[in-house]
């Protein structure tokens, strides 16, 4: 073969290779963490409805009293969280 359709192919792989190699196309989405979010409690099952989100959550519900199952975990409740606009919640209750 000649030398420069050597360095032709060459080039062009070299080109087009992280293209190839980037994977994914960037996301139109951005996700972030909510305001009512607690770092230091597990926090799952979110359910959008109109006016807030449901969410189960084992944060404690009382300063003096904490209930946990068998092996001191505590157990999960169901919390609302109001809507205020579409990035902001009310207090969780």
């Amino acid at each position: 073969m000649d030398k420069r359709i050597i360095h032709i192919i060459f080039f062009t792989i070299l080109t087009l290779a992280p293209l190839a190699l980037s994977g994914q196309a960037p996301s139109i989405y951005k996700v972030s963490e909510a305001n009512i979010n607690e770092n230091f409690f597990s926090e799952i099952s979110p359910v959008a409805v109109d006016n807030g989100i449901y969410f189960c959550s084992d944060r404690r519900t009382s300063g003096a009293k904490d209930r946990t199952s068998f092996d001191d975990r505590r157990l999960y409740n169901i919390w609302f969280a109001e809507k205020i606009d579409s990035f902001n919640w009310e207090k969780p209750m």
